[in-house]
This record gives structure tokens, C-alpha cells and sequence, in this order.
């Protein structure tokens, strides 16, 4: 995908084929700005914002999915008072939902209509996301170290560390570890 602005001011999100460069369909921008793009199936599901008067003043979040091939809009859900951060997609074939990211909220929605199957608050910042390979089951890093797991069979945030630091000998790197 790519964003560009053409000379009648307006903007579009374009998809290309990569083997062949040729480009399949756009998806027109309105008045939103985009904050994360992920591709699955033929399906670019977009995270974007409407901002209000003026920059610190953002309004709704939104979740679009856009067929790929004919750029037409699939589905898209509003998210009143919010701004949107990230798409986070299901970690293995066959999954049925994503994880939707505001600055504020975190909501699982299926796949098939966007609809919202749990939305909870967000504890603290979630600085990265990802998804479990095998189940319908979201990791989300807050700043603190904090790893928060959400998932189809839970109805709420399950903080399964308090604080996870590793460091290398040398105290260089910080390294995720799984126990």
C-alpha cells in the first residue's frame, strides 16, 4: 500500500500487486489520517483518525476493511472520542478476530463486520502488540513494563507480568524471553 496526494488535493491509499508493480485499486482518504495499514486475505484493514479544530483535538477513531482487488469499503466502525493506533491481526489461518488499539481503548472486533466483541480500557500506554500463532489471543507491552493478554475467552485485560526486564550480559540490549 501507499499513500499519496495527487493534484486535486485528493488523497488516496493505493494497493499494488508486488510481483507485478501494477497497482489493483485505491481506497480514497477523507478526512481522516491514517495511522496503521495491515493486509490478510485480500482485506487492508485501516486504523485512522478524524481530527478535530485543531491537532490536539482528535475526535473519532476508525476501523475500515477495503477489498484490496476493487477498493471498495467491506465494513467500518466509529469509535466516538477516540484515536486510533494499531491493527494487530490474528496470528494464524483462520483466525476471526483483530485487535483494534486507541489511546485509550483496546477492542477485539471480528473480522467478517468489524463489530466490537469486547472494548476495555487501556491500563497504560500499549507500546507494542501481537498476536498468539495459534489461538484468538492479543499480547499488548505497556510502558512499564507490562504484558497484558486479551483474547475470545476472557472479559477483561489479564496482566501477566507486573514488570519483564531482560538484559544481556554486557547490559546492552533489552531481549523479549518467553517462560
Amino acid at each position: 500500500w501507499n499513500l499519496t496526494d495527487n493534484k486535486e488535493t485528493k488523497r488516496r491509499l493505493y494497493f499494488a500487486d508486488l510481483k507485478t508493480a501494477e497497482i489493483l485499486s485505491y481506497y480514497e482518504v477523507t478526512d481522516t489520517i491514517i495511522d496503521d495499514v495491515k493486509c490478510m486475505d485480500g482485506v487492508a484493514y485501516i486504523a485512522s483518525t478524524k481530527w478535530g479544530k485543531d491537532a490536539s483535538d482528535y475526535s473519532d477513531a476508525y476501523l475500515t476493511a477495503v477489498d484490496i482487488q476493487t477498493g471498495n469499503v467491506l465494513w467500518e466502525n466509529e469509535y466516538k472520542g477516540f484515536q486510533a493506533k494499531s491493527v494487530t491481526l490474528p496470528g494464524y489461518e483462520g483466525g476471526t478476530d483483530l485487535l483494534f488499539l486507541t489511546k485509550d481503548t483496546v477492542a477485539l472486533c471480528d473480522l467478517e463486520n468489524g463489530a466490537a466483541t469486547l472494548t476495555l480500557p487501556v491500563i497504560s500506554e500499549v507500546l507494542d502488540t501481537s498476536a498468539y500463532p495459534d489461538e484468538n489471543t492479543f499480547r499488548m507491552w505497556g510502558e512499564n513494563g507490562e504484558i497484558f493478554v486479551v483474547g475470545t475467552d476472557s472479559d477483561s485485560l489479564i496482566n501477566i507480568s507486573h514488570r519483564m526486564e531482560c538484559m544481556t550480559s554486557s547490559n546492552e540490549d533489552i531481549i523479549e524471553a518467553d517462560y
